[in-house]
């Protein structure tokens, strides 16, 4: 009869000590889930190509030059130069600086000045 009892009180151990381990990963899952932490990295082509030119959709031209040191890059508009800090992306790398916003993967890209709409860009070849 002790020994059930002693095995029916160490199993009652065993399973509080799941439970509480349990609880603490469900907490630990719904804080990381709650506040997600953002990863700035530096665009893959930032130390082969340190100036790259952009052909945009109605004849726009935009050239952007990666800034290390201030995770940004240098946005050449028509108007004359923009820093654009990098920002967190799901996808790609995505700047922005109040209204304007340049977002890049691979070879494409998405300038947009709000409020004006998105315009698709291109690298340009050669």
């Amino acid at each position: 009869m002790r020994r059930y009892i002693l095995l029916a009180s160490l199993a009652l151990i065993f399973c509080a000590s799941c439970q509480r381990d349990a609880g603490t990963a469900e907490r630990a899952s719904a804080k990381s889930a709650a506040s997600p932490t953002a990863t700035v990295v530096a665009p893959e082509n930032a130390a082969t190509q340190p100036v790259l030119h952009w052909e945009c959709d109605g004849g726009m031209a935009l050239t952007t030059k990666y800034l290390p040191r201030d995770h940004a890059i240098s946005l050449g508009l028509h108007e004359g130069e923009r820093k654009l800090p990098q920002v967190a992306s799901a996808s790609g790398e995505k700047y922005q600086d109040g209204p304007i916003t340049f977002w890049s993967k691979g070879g494409e890209a998405i300038y947009e000045r709000t409020p004006a709409p998105p315009i698709d860009c291109r690298l340009a070849s050669g």
